[in-house]
C-alpha cells in the first residue's frame, strides 16, 4: 500500500494503484501530465476539468462527460514551456537635442509652455546648449510650467530678494568667517545685502516697491527654520570639498576663486535652511551643473534647492541603500542569470552603483553627455501611468490572450513598481551593456575594476535606448507575470480537483 507523494514539479502526484495486474501508474501519469494539456473552465461554476488527455488510461477516473462548447472558456497550458522573451515594441527616442526653433514653438503668446511636449522633447535627446537655460528654469521649477513671461519676471525679482535675505540671515547668525568671499567691498555688499540695483533697473521698480520687496523677503527669511547644532559638522565638509570640486569646465577658468565662493555660499545657505539634509558629499558636483547652465548665483540656488528637495532621500544613507536595492531587484527581474553571477562574485548588493546614482553619472560621461543625461533623466516624461505604458501593456495583454486561445485574466491591474525611476533603469542598462565583461569577472575586485573604469566606454545614446527598452520590457513583464500567477492558481485548482477525484474513486487504498 502506497501513499501519494507531492513533488515540487507543478501539481504532479505520484501514486501507486493496486489492481489485478499490480501495474504502477506513477510513471505513466507523469508522462501524461508533462505534455501540453488542454483544460476547460466552466463559465457557470468556475471549476476546471480535463477536456483532452491523449491516450490517458485513467480517463475513467475523471468520468468526463462532454458539455456544450459554448459553456466553456479554453485554457491551454504547456507546463514544460519556458518564459519566452518578447521583442519590446516601442518607439526609440530620436536622440535629437531640443533646438531653439522647436523650443519656441512650445510656448503660446503669453509665454506658457506646453509641459508634456517639453518633457517629451527633452527626454528624447536633451537640449542644445542655447536652449538649456530656459529649459532648466522650467524643468527644475525656477518658474512654474504654467507661468507667463510677465509672471516669470515677478518671480525672478522675488527670488533675488529672497535669496539675499536668506544669505544675510546666515551671515548674521553664523559668522562672516564661514564664507570665504573675495575681499572686495562691492562683492561684500552683494553678499550681505544683495545686489538689487540690477534688478531695480531691469524692472523699473520704484523705491517704494523696492522697500516692499525687501521687507517681504526679510519676513520670508525669518519664517525659515534652522538648526545651528549641526551646522559646524557639515560646514567643515563643505570647506574640504569645495577646493576638490571638478571645475575643468571653461566656465570656472576666468574667475575660479569667485566661482568657488559662490558655490560655497549656495551650499551653506542651502544647508542652513535645510537642516534635515545639510550637506552631503556629491552635492557640490550636482551644483556645478546648475552654475554652468544658469550662469546666475540666485537662479542656481533656487534650482539646486528644488532639485535637492525632490531627491533628498537619495542623499540619505537609508534612502541610497533602498535605491541600490531597487537596482538589484530590477536586474534580478530582467536578467536573473547576470544577477546570480554578481552574487557568485560576492557583489550581491551592487554597491558600485552608489556613485552612478549619487551624482548622476557625472564622472562616467564627458561633460556634454553628462549634462544631457542629467536633463533627460529628470525630464520626468517616462511614467508608469503614461499613455505609452497603457498602450504597451494593452498590446501585451492581447498577445497573452492569443497565446492562451482567448482566455482573459480575471482582473488586469497595473502592478508596476513606481519606485523604479528612470535612473534605476539606466543603471541596469549600463550593467547589461557591460554584460560580457562582468560575466568574465571571477571576484569582487574584478567587478569593481570594471564598474569604476567605464568612463569613455559608454555611448549615451546606446545607454538611453537600452534604458528605454528595459522600461517597456518591464511593463510587458508585469502583464506576463499576472498570467503566470493566475496559471499557477489554475494548476493548484486542478491539482486539488484531481486529488479529490482520485480519492473519491478509491485510487488511494487506506
Amino acid at each position: 500500500m502506497s501513499e501519494c507523494s507531492n513533488v515540487n514539479t507543478n501539481f504532479l502526484f505520484f501514486f501507486t494503484y493496486r489492481c489485478s495486474v499490480n501495474i504502477c501508474c506513477c510513471r505513466l501519469l507523469y508522462e501524461v501530465m508533462s505534455k501540453p494539456v488542454t483544460y476547460s473552465k466552466s463559465l457557470s461554476t468556475g471549476s476546471f476539468e480535463c477536456v483532452e488527455i491523449p491516450e490517458n488510461p485513467l480517463q475513467d477516473v475523471f468520468e468526463y462527460k462532454p458539455r456544450k462548447q459554448s459553456s466553456y472558456e479554453i485554457i491551454t497550458n504547456d507546463i514544460n514551456n519556458k518564459f519566452e522573451e518578447e521583442t519590446c515594441k516601442h518607439e526609440k527616442p530620436c536622440f535629437i537635442p531640443l533646438s531653439a526653433k522647436k523650443l519656441k514653438s512650445l510656448f503660446n503668446a503669453d509665454g506658457v509652455v506646453n509641459e508634456s511636449a517639453l518633457r517629451e522633447a527633452v527626454f528624447n535627446g536633451g537640449c542644445e546648449p542655447n536652449t538649456r537655460k530656459v529649459v532648466w528654469s522650467l524643468l527644475f521649477e525656477l518658474y512654474p510650467m504654467t507661468s507667463t513671461f510677465k509672471e516669470q519676471e515677478l518671480i525672478k525679482i522675488s527670488n533675488n530678494f529672497r535669496y539675499y535675505a536668506l544669505k544675510k540671515k546666515c551671515f548674521e547668525q553664523l559668522c562672516a568667517s564661514y564664507f570665504q568671499e573675495p575681499e572686495d567691498e562691492s562683492n561684500h555688499f552683494s553678499w550681505v545685502e544683495g545686489n538689487h540695483q540690477d534688478i531695480k533697473d531691469y524692472a523699473n521698480m520704484s523705491q517704494e516697491e523696492f522697500k516692499k520687496q525687501k521687507l517681504e523677503a526679510e519676513d520670508f527669511a525669518k519664517e525659515q527654520t534652522v538648526d545651528l547644532a549641526t551646522v559646524e559638522d557639515w560646514y567643515k565638509v563643505i570647506t574640504k570639498d569645495i577646493p576638490r570640486t571638478d571645475i575643468d569646465h571653461p566656465y570656472f577658468h576666468q574667475s575660479r576663486e569667485k566661482c568657488l565662493a559662490k558655490m560655497q555660499s549656495i551650499l551653506v545657505v542651502f544647508g542652513f535652511f535645510h537642516p534635515k539634509i545639510g550637506y552631503v558629499q556629491g552635492m557640490n558636483d550636482i551644483l556645478t551643473r546648475f552654475m554652468i547652465v544658469l550662469d546666475s548665483e540666485v537662479d542656481a540656488y533656487w534650482c539646486f534647492s528644488r532639485y535637492m528637495e525632490s531627491v533628498e532621500k537619495d542623499f540619505d544613507e537609508d534612502g541610497m541603500i533602498e535605491k541600490i536595492e531597487l537596482v538589484c531587484k530590477l536586474l534580478q527581474d530582467l536578467e536573473p542569470n547576470l544577477y546570480s553571477h554578481f552574487q557568485n562574485c560576492s557583489v550581491p548588493d551592487l554597491v558600485f552603483c552608489h556613485r552612478w546614482l549619487l551624482v548622476s553619472f557625472k564622472r562616467e560621461f564627458d561633460y556634454e553627455e553628462s549634462i544631457r543625461y542629467f536633463e533627460i533623466v529628470h525630464s520626468r516624461h517616462l511614467k508608469f501611468d503614461s499613455a505609452a505604458v497603457q498602450i504597451t501593456q494593452a498590446d501585451q495583454y492581447r498577445q497573452e490572450i492569443e497565446k492562451r486561445q482567448g482566455t482573459p485574466i480575471k482582473k488586469v491591474i497595473n502592478n508596476t513598481n513606481a519606485k523604479f525611476t528612470l535612473d534605476v533603469f539606466v543603471c541596469v542598462s549600463v550593467i547589461m551593456l557591460k554584460r560580457q565583461e562582468f560575466l568574465a569577472c571571477k571576484d569582487a575586485a574584478e567587478v569593481f575594476n570594471i564598474a569604476c573604469n567605464i568612463r569613455g566606454t559608454l555611448n549615451l545614446q546606446h545607454v538611453h535606448e537600452k534604458a528605454n527598452a528595459l522600461f517597456f520590457r518591464y511593463c510587458r513583464k508585469c502583464i506576463k507575470d499576472q498570467y503566470t500567477n493566475e496559471n499557477d492558481g489554475v494548476l493548484q485548482s486542478l491539482a486539488k480537483s484531481l486529488r479529490e477525484k482520485l480519492l473519491n474513486a478509491n485510487v488511494f487504498q487506506r
